[in-house]
């Protein structure tokens, strides 16, 4: 590619040579190709250019969200991409439906799982025998898990620990979360009480969805985000210009539909799923 060697005579740092490729091959579901690409071109330059850059490249610690690529073995291009461990992403959806709220916590382990090889567990309280926390304190005395011997119990509990990430996505009933999902985060004393570091430093997001443009989206995130604050989990958004809090959704009561139509809900979804794959990463490398 030209505008390697151009900007090699450039001078041109190779850390910033390399986010530029990034951005004009716009490759960002297939950092390996990336990889291949630079490698492929380093045979281009002149041997004094393949010096220069591979021995930059040696020095940077290059990170793309999901995949760690270092430059090793002989100068010339023999870049080998070097996977980090995968992350394991837990989807729940707490919608007593099988509708827009499943839509997304699906939609949303579809990406993680193609964008980022996350690995992906998905748990819905449609249909599911969901106890109320009765505060008996039994997992308390007994640290043995809840009285409550429900489908919390058997199916999310083991996927609860075994994620590193959570998503957790909910409809919007009177301006705030569903039944259904504070009941989950109400029962998940259960695990605390028998590890108390059990739910510690896993990074966790929220998803909402109203029928009204502005029916309590951002709260429902924001009550999602104190459930992960309270358990020492590490709650994340997509930042400003377009996500903030978290991934909100309007779907003007049309269901999946609704929600898969709502261009700005999307890029809020893949902006605060970026985040949290990212986060994860880097929690897992340290």
């Amino acid at each position: 590619m030209n505008i390697i060697e151009t900007n090699i005579k450039r001078r041109v740092s190779a850390v910033n040579l390399l986010q530029k490729v990034i951005f004009i091959m716009d490759i960002s579901n297939s950092p390996i190709a990336f990889c291949t690409v630079v490698s492929q071109q380093l045979h281009c330059l002149c041997p004094r250019s393949q010096k220069m850059l591979a021995i930059e490249l040696c020095r940077a610690d290059i990170e793309y969200v999901g995949v760690r690529i270092k430059c090793r073995g002989n100068i010339g291009g023999n870049m080998q991409p070097m996977k980090a461990n995968p992350v394991r992403v837990l989807g729940i959806s707490g919608s007593p439906r099988s509708m827009a709220t499943e839509f997304l916590v699906r939609e949303a382990l579809r990406i993680v799982s193609e964008k980022y090889n996350a690995e992906t567990e998905y748990f819905s309280a449609h249909g599911k025998k969901l106890e109320f926390c009765i505060h008996c304190d039994f997992c308390v005395r007994t640290k043995e898990g809840c009285v409550h011997k429900d489908d919390i119990s058997a199916e999310l509990y083991p996927k609860m620990t075994w994620a590193d990430a959570w998503i957790i996505g909910t409809p919007v009933y009177q301006g705030t979360i569903s039944a259904q999902i504070k009941t989950i985060m109400d029962r998940c004393r259960a695990v605390v009480a028998r590890d108390r570091k059990a739910l510690l430093n896993k990074v966790g997001m929220g998803i909402a969805n109203g029928g009204d443009r502005a029916g309590g989206q951002e709260p429902a995130i924001h009550a999602i985000l104190g459930f992960y604050i309270i358990n020492e989990m590490i709650p994340v958004g997509g930042g400003a210009f377009g996500a903030n809090s978290g991934a909100a959704f309007w779907s003007k009561d049309k269901g999946a539909e609704g929600v898969s139509e709502d261009l700005e809900g999307m890029k809020s979804l893949r902006k605060t799923l970026a985040r949290l794959v990212e986060t994860a990463q880097k929690l897992k490398e340290y």
